[in-house]
């Protein structure tokens, strides 16, 4: 039976933190309220100019962007002494994976849209009334934020073997820190007025250096 021995970091337990989310937009500008004009000949108010509507609500702010992640740890940089080596032996070394880059934020809710004019602020009786107001729409969802890009990964072990005899085998098995994952663009806010988009992910990372393992006799 082959007996294994391992030298790799210790991974990363969670990707990079997320990016802030944004808070709603602002609410549209409230039209302007109707005017009257008294009539004289039937004691009632007649529309002069009609109450408008109100203006559009802000466009949702953008997601903040993910953390990006950490390059992996280095692998191990050691000799080591065996001795009394029974049966196969399988050396692995390795360095660190990158860490994951963080979530874009959720880009902000678009604003309400501002109240409509007031048809009749001052409580005329009215004879020719003005058309009524609309409220305006509401503002865009925002963009998502950016995903956190992706940490490299790590430089490579470099191991050193002194053994003093070896009766089986040995196998000798290297790798290189492979990057993290890019972080997920963030959603866009909300909106009945659609939104801005979902953010961009973040890049790629690069692979660490290859690792070494060398065997010495003693």
């Amino acid at each position: 039976m082959a007996t294994s021995i391992d030298f790799f970091p210790k991974p990363y337990d969670s990707p990079a933190p997320k990016g802030t989310d944004a808070t709603k937009a602002g609410k549209g500008t409230p039209g302007k309220d109707g005017t009257y004009t008294y009539n004289s000949s039937n004691c009632n108010y007649d529309c002069s100019s009609a109450p408008t509507n109100g203006d559009t609500g802000g466009d949702g702010q953008t997601g903040g962007k993910g953390t990006d992640g950490a390059d992996g740890i280095a692998g191990p940089i050691c000799p080591w002494t065996l001795r009394d080596i029974v049966g196969d032996l399988i050396i692995n070394a390795g360095g660190g994976d990158g860490q994951t880059g963080g979530n874009g934020g959720t880009g902000g809710d678009g604003g309400d849209g501002g109240d409509a004019g007031v048809l009749n602020p001052n409580n005329y009786n009215i004879g020719n009334s003005c058309t009524v107001a609309k409220q305006g729409p509401q503002g865009k969802g925002g963009q998502g934020g950016l995903g956190g890009n992706a940490g490299n990964g790590g430089p490579g072990a470099q191991i050193i073997i002194y053994y003093d005899k070896m009766p089986g085998n040995i196998t000798t098995n290297i790798a290189s820190g492979q990057p993290g994952n890019p972080g997920t663009g963030g959603n866009p806010g909300n909106s009945t007025s659609g939104n801005l988009g979902p953010g961009e992910n973040g890049t790629k990372g690069k692979p660490g250096s290859v690792s070494t393992i060398t065997l010495l006799p003693q």
